[in-house]
């Protein structure tokens, strides 16, 4: 993904930047699991049981929160009747976005720093790679989903 495209999909981010928790008096109380699966469609957010962990959260003391992979925004799957689970949000507002950029823009340089005419093209190449990687979109969702599980775990 080139640096534009990043950018128009980092704009386009802002709006809606709160976790969804269909029941967040069901979060005050202490579960001892936090399981993490993933949204593919929007009919596995009324499902009762999870496509990969299926009845985890009867079973145990446990609550599930899903990555949303679909493309649909999650003020819409708030909207959707018999919504049965907790839903990561696609982003987390403007200052702890930017702080999200600066991080990773810190690490693709620290990388980039371990540039040298000593390495070989290969191992230039690979810390290039590399750097490119960790400024990515994927990096921003991962980063992203760490500070919601710190929210989680913390509240």
């Amino acid at each position: 993904m080139n640096f534009l495209s990043f950018l128009k999909n980092y704009i386009n981010f802002f709006s809606d930047n709160r976790i969804y928790y269909k029941n967040l008096s069901s979060l005050k109380k202490k579960k001892d699991i936090l399981v993490i699966s993933h949204l593919m469609n929007i009919e596995g957010v009324k499902e009762k049981k999870d496509f990969y962990f299926d009845n985890i959260s009867k079973e145990t003391n446990s609550t599930i929160f899903l990555i949303n992979h679909t493309k649909i925004a999650l003020k819409n799957i708030k909207n959707h009747n018999n919504l049965a689970k907790n839903i990561f949000a696609q982003n987390m507002g403007l200052l702890t976005e930017i702080k999200i950029l600066i991080t990773l823009l810190k690490e693709s340089l620290s990388i980039l720093n371990l540039l040298s005419l000593k390495n070989n093209l290969f191992e230039n190449k690979f810390i290039i790679n590399s750097a490119a990687e960790s400024f990515s979109w994927g990096s921003c969702n991962a980063l992203r989903i760490g500070y919601q599980i710190n929210e989680i775990v913390h509240s």
